[in-house]
């Protein structure tokens, strides 16, 4: 394992396993949120109502995702239900409408969504 200034978290194990299907992952893969976004963004673009600029909440997303408030996806009552059923309909993840307004960042839906695909 390599130092901090390897680029490496100190304290972590990082291993990659050669063969597929071992559950060993590398920590960059299990840190990495972009399936999480992906996620997200494809429940976004499910809507009736797409928020309208999604390109550029898609930029917000990838770069400022710990930071991004939940109320930046702009949707009313009827667009939290239809992305939370979205989100159990299609990746088997559960999350109320009623949670959802109570995430402060996208960073919170994150770390839901790891908790119930992983």
């Amino acid at each position: 394992m390599q130092g901090q200034s390897g680029g490496r978290l100190p304290g972590v194990e990082q291993t990659v396993s050669d063969s597929p299907g071992s559950g060993t992952v590398s920590v960059d893969e299990v840190l990495d949120p972009a399936r999480e976004i992906d996620l997200i963004l494809n429940g976004l673009r499910s809507l009736s109502l797409p928020p309208p600029n999604l390109e550029g909440l898609e930029a917000e997303l990838r770069q400022h995702h710990a930071t991004l408030p939940i109320e930046r996806f702009g949707l009313d009552s009827l667009g939290r239900m239809e992305f939370c059923i979205h989100l159990e309909l299609d990746h088997g993840v559960v999350i109320t409408p009623e949670t959802l307004i109570t995430m402060e960042s996208v960073e919170a839906l994150i770390q839901s969504i790891r908790a119930q695909v992983d």
